[in-house]
């Protein structure tokens, strides 16, 4: 997935990012708002790829799941989140990984 370095939501609109993981090296993806976090909500989740896991459905040996972050755009505004691929006991090195995304926010157009 190319990521975008921009998008423009609705209010109560959601918009999808998946990372590609790197869990069974120690890596995860991190979000951080900058701006007013009021006006996004960000959650997280593994993916439930079924091709990633064996026929007793349990993750294949040495595979990693990749990483979904949906963003619901909540009030009017602008923010930027940058998303990063690091591993969390590496405090001073760089993350492999990473992308930062304009988020900008309209009341919707269109009765809720």
């Amino acid at each position: 997935m190319e990521v975008p370095t921009r998008i423009d939501l609705n209010v109560s609109q959601g918009y999808v990012f998946r990372f590609k993981g790197l869990g069974t090296a120690g890596y995860v993806w991190t979000d951080q708002i900058l701006g007013n976090d009021n006006l996004i909500s960000v959650s997280r989740e593994l993916s439930t790829d079924p091709l990633q896991v064996n026929e007793g459905g349990f993750p294949i040996v040495g595979s990693s799941e990749d990483e979904i972050f949906t963003i619901k755009a909540l009030a009017p505004g602008h923010v930027t989140i940058h998303f990063a691929q690091r591993r969390p006991w590496e405090k001073d090195i760089p993350p492999v990984k990473e992308y930062t995304v304009e988020v900008y926010i309209q009341e919707s157009t269109t009765p809720p």
